[in-house]
C-alpha cells in the first residue's frame, strides 16, 4: 500500500497537483484510505460469499463502533491486522448461523459479557498507552456505546430478530476477548501482538 501511495502522490508532483511540502501528508492519507477501502472490499466480499451482507454489515458497525472505545489486542502488522479481522467477521457469521442462541440464553450472555467489558475496558496497547484524561474518556464513550448497544439489542428482541440479537452477543464476546488478549499481552513481548 505505501508503494501505492507513493505513487499516487508522485503523480500528482508531476501533475503539479500538489507540492513536494506536501508529499508526507498525502503519502499517510492515501496510505489510510487504501488500508480501509482494502478492508471494506474484503468485508463486502465476505458478506457476499455467506450471502449475508447485511448481518455482516450490522456485526461490523456493531464490532468497531465498540473496539473503538473498548481497546484491546492490537496485531503487529497491518496486513495480518487485516487477514485476522476478515477471519474474525467470518467466524462472527459461523457462529451466528450454526449456534442458534434462544433469547433467554443470547440475553443472558450478553448482559455478562456488557458488565464485564463495562468494567474491564478500555485497554490500551504498548504504541498507544492512554493517560489518565484519555482514560477517562475513552471509558465515558465506551460506556455510552454500551448502553446504546444494549438498548439497540432490546429492540432488536423486541422486533423478533433472533439472528441479529446473536450478532449482538458474539459482538461483545469477541470484543471482551480481544480486551482480555490485549490485557495479557500489554505486558508480555509477542511478535504477533502489541
Amino acid at each position: 500500500m505505501k508503494q501505492a501511495a507513493d505513487g499516487i502522490t508522485n503523480y500528482l508532483i508531476q501533475q503539479r497537483v500538489i507540492t513536494e511540502d506536501e508529499r508526507n501528508i498525502y503519502i499517510f492519507g492515501f496510505n489510510l484510505f487504501l488500508k480501509y477501502f482494502i478492508s471494506l472490499f474484503f468485508i463486502i466480499l465476505v458478506g457476499m460469499l455467506n450471502h449475508a451482507l447485511k448481518e455482516t454489515l450490522i456485526f461490523v458497525f456493531l464490532c468497531f463502533s465498540l473496539r473503538s472505545y473498548a481497546g484491546g489486542v492490537h496485531l503487529v502488522k497491518n496486513s495480518f491486522c487485516q487477514v485476522f479481522s476478515v477471519a474474525i467477521i467470518q467466524i462472527a457469521l459461523w457462529l451466528n448461523e450454526l449456534l442458534p442462541f434462544r433469547f433467554i440464553a443470547s440475553i443472558c450472555l450478553l448482559l455478562v459479557f456488557s458488565v464485564l467489558i463495562y468494567f474491564i475496558g478500555p485497554v490500551d496497547n504498548k504504541n498507544k498507552p492512554l493517560d489518565m484524561v484519555e482514560k477517562k474518556v475513552f471509558t465515558k464513550k465506551l460506556r455510552q456505546v454500551l448502553i446504546v448497544q444494549l438498548m439497540l439489542f432490546f429492540l432488536v428482541i423486541g422486533l423478533n430478530q433472533i439472528e441479529w440479537a446473536n450478532l449482538f452477543t458474539i459482538n461483545f464476546c469477541i470484543n471482551l476477548l480481544s480486551m482480555l488478549l490485549g490485557k495479557y499481552f500489554r505486558t508480555r513481548e509477542s511478535r504477533f501482538f502489541l
